[in-house]
């Protein structure tokens, strides 16, 4: 208790230096373990993944893509080590839904368990998901030229974001 009054009260003295404080006391997961996590999809041909860590921010991502004739998904695992500002606009898409498009149609939905969002445009075949895991991790899958939002829906699914989760 006396943990959270401190960290209290150094937010509200100074919360430049509380917010740094913060993100000191997380580590990100390298990139190569968040690269570990990336899916198999099935008909895709998965091309090189790139990622980057970056140990003074605290973050760390990979993406990748993947093809299938002129389909693309493409996936990106981020380790956001909870930072507000990074999980900001994640977090109110997930109450509100993103900004209303034409044509577009969107719904928040949990992705085995864990709180999501997708839209779909049907008229360029454009779909995405994003995932919020543990309150730290983003997950972000999006597809063009798929055909339908199952193809992008069951990418997000062959994730393992239990394990992600579990990541430290």
């Amino acid at each position: 208790m006396r943990f959270v009054a401190v960290a209290c009260a150094v937010l509200l003295s100074d919360p430049a230096s509380g917010m740094a404080e913060v993100a000191q006391a997380c580590r990100a997961v390298s990139h190569t373990q968040l690269e570990a996590l990336l899916p198999v999809l099935p008909g895709f041909v998965r091309n090189r993944p790139v990622g980057e860590t970056d140990t003074v921010e605290a973050v760390s991502r990979t993406t990748v893509d993947y093809e299938a004739g002129v389909a693309v998904v493409s996936v990106e695992l981020m380790d956001s080590c909870r930072n507000v500002d990074m999980l900001s606009q994640l977090r109110e898409f997930l109450k509100t839904g993103a900004p209303a498009t034409r044509g577009t149609t969107m719904r928040s939905v949990p992705i085995r368990g864990f709180p999501a969002y997708e839209e779909w445009t049907a008229e360029s075949q454009h779909g995405e998901v994003h995932v919020l895991v543990a309150d730290r991790f983003m997950v972000k899958v999006t597809g063009g030229l798929v055909g339908s939002l199952a193809v992008v829906e069951s990418a997000a699914g062959a994730i393992d974001l239990r394990t992600l989760a579990a990541l430290k």
